[in-house]
């Protein structure tokens, strides 16, 4: 067996999901590339929540929730929407700073503040007004920029920006922001960032329970998004009516808005999960003449998961074959079985899922 070869696969995981930091810049200076890829991602981000989710006048998940509520009962905050998410994410921040690893939380600060920089150029007059002539939505006649549909109480009211407040035109600007969030969202994870706010909570809580994440923003951005629609419909139906007027749709607690808010969180996690399956496990085979070589090798990268060794009878050529077995995380899992193949290129490897486990498992290699 090549000695020299490069048994990298553990330090490619701690470089891509834990990495050493040695202080703000030197931290950019070696992840340069994953920092570009975060702020390209926050200019999504921000798109998605400025030019469709607050056009269909719906609230978002998380602390973004108080945010968009805000904006909403205050109208001259919108161009201020990511600004105000930001600074209401310092709390967050401070009080993770020392609960979770260095890296994630810078990466997560240079998104937060990338995310306010680029809202606010969107959130601009100028600038909104002209997306708003190019962005479409679907009407009974025909595809229609935003700009140009009539207003009849269903679609939009007047003024500067226009919002779809009611009616199944509500669902599509969700689908949207779906469409441009989620995916942006699910990539930051994958980096070893997050988009700030409740996910600290629910990266936290998942990193200590070893549970998909998806399923805890659910849980914080539901929470959080309830006690923004029901501050709306408080302001709505309360307020006078020089302030109750600004505020687009919220009549009903059920309204058009309530059911968009809660579809873009279940599909927004749904997106996270499957694009980031951070805990997600399979079961790795490796089919074999020569075990000794896959043995040898497995203890030359330090494998960090148990495994087995079974025998059994070619019904082909009816000599031995040998079979080793291991559970790893599918996020593994590509990464050695492609690092066994290009040593031991006669190996056939299988993959299957595994849907529970029970009994210790080692997760350093990602937490």
């Amino acid at each position: 067996m090549d000695n020299n070869f490069d048994y990298s696969i553990e330090m490619k995981f701690k470089k891509r999901f834990n990495d050493h930091y040695d202080g703000f810049f030197s931290f950019i200076s070696i992840n340069w590339k994953k920092i570009l890829i975060i702020i390209f991602c926050a200019l999504f981000y921000a798109f998605g929540q400025v030019q469709f989710l607050l056009k269909a006048a719906s609230v978002s998940d998380g602390v973004e929730a108080i945010s968009t509520s805000l904006a909403y009962v205050l109208p001259y905050l919108k161009p201020f929407l990511t600004i105000l998410y930001l600074c209401l994410n310092i709390p967050f921040i401070v009080w993770f700073w020392k609960k979770v690893k260095k890296p994630f939380m810078v990466s997560t600060l240079i998104f937060l503040c990338c995310n306010a920089l680029f809202g606010f150029i969107f959130g601009l007059e100028p600038v909104d007004q002209f997306i708003s002539q190019k962005v479409i939505v679907i009407m009974k006649d025909g595809w229609l920029p935003i700009d140009s549909v009539a207003v009849d109480g269903v679609i939009g009211k007047s003024g500067t920006t226009k919002y779809v407040d009611s009616g199944w035109p509500v669902f599509v600007y969700i689908i949207l922001t779906v469409a441009c969030c989620s995916p942006t969202s699910a990539i930051v994870w994958k980096l070893g960032s997050s988009t700030g706010g409740t996910d600290l909570i629910a990266y936290y809580i998942s990193s200590k329970l070893k549970k998909p994440v998806g399923n805890f923003l659910v849980v914080t951005g539901t929470g959080m998004a309830t006690i923004g629609i029901i501050f709306l419909y408080i302001c709505k139906n309360t307020l006078p009516a020089s302030f109750a007027d600004k505020i687009n749709g919220f009549d009903y607690i059920l309204g058009p808005q309530t059911f968009g808010t809660y579809l873009y969180i279940l599909l927004n996690g749904f997106v996270i999960n499957l694009i980031y399956p951070k805990y997600n496990k399979v079961k790795m085979r490796i089919d074999t003449r020569e075990p000794e070589k896959v043995i040898a090798f497995l203890k030359s990268i330090n494998f960090w998961h148990p495994y087995k060794i079974e025998t059994s009878v070619s019904g082909y050529n009816k000599e031995n074959v040998y079979s080793i077995e291991s559970v790893v995380l599918l996020l593994e899992s590509n990464d050695v079985a492609n690092k066994i193949k290009s040593v031991i290129p006669e190996v056939w490897i299988s993959i299957s899922p595994v849907s529970k486990i029970y009994g210790r498992f080692n997760y350093s290699k990602i937490d």
